[in-house]
């Protein structure tokens, strides 16, 4: 096999037409959800108001007025968390001493040795790809650099990093075979 040493760094960024493409529809579906579920309440309130008072009326417009406020809610997560992974920019960095990470919730460099396996998930449209970290894996572990809080960490130590296949600017075929390259084979997705 060729020495992983002499393989130039993959970086993997974000894909931003994807990302707003995927999540577009998504909030469209909560705001105008969102919107019907308003004007439902006002109907109610109304019919009820004019029928049997206005305490009546809005005392049962009231639950449909909290759901509406919860989709407003969620519509505004969703429209955050599109921003920020519009905006992440480089995610993962592949090289022959390890990979690094930028989360939102900090950076993560792991060399090779802390990986213990490779898995797909998923359907061919929607893959994705767990890098399964060996569970000594800690804030203090040798080649371990992180600023992310420890018990967030051991939550990724437990279930894996996760690397979905849409919204990166390489394919997630492109990242498993460097990932196999620069490991010597050790790491072959299964």
């Amino acid at each position: 096999m060729s020495d992983p040493a002499g393989f130039p760094p993959l970086v993997v960024g974000t894909d931003r037409a994807a990302v707003l493409r995927l999540f577009r529809p998504i909030l469209a579906f909560i705001v105008v959800v969102c919107v019907v579920v308003t004007l439902a309440a006002v109907t109610i309130a109304a019919l009820l108001g004019s029928l049997s008072g206005f305490g009546l009326g809005l005392a049962g417009a009231a639950s449909l007025l909290i759901v509406g406020g919860y989709l407003f809610f969620l519509a505004l997560h969703t429209a955050t968390t599109m921003t920020a992974r519009a905006a992440a920019g480089t995610v993962l960095t592949l090289d022959a001493t390890g990979m690094r990470w930028v989360t939102p919730q900090g950076s993560l460099d792991l060399p090779w040795d802390a990986v213990d396996a490779v898995t797909l998930r998923g359907s061919a449209r929607r893959r994705v790809a767990v890098y399964r970290l060996n569970a000594a894996v800690s804030p203090t572990s040798p080649g371990v650099r992180t600023d992310i809080r420890a018990d967030i960490l051991a939550r990724a130590t437990k279930s894996g990093m996760r690397l979905g296949s849409v919204g990166l600017d390489q394919p997630l075929d492109t990242i498993l075979a460097a990932t196999s390259a620069f490991t010597a084979g050790r790491l072959v997705a299964r």
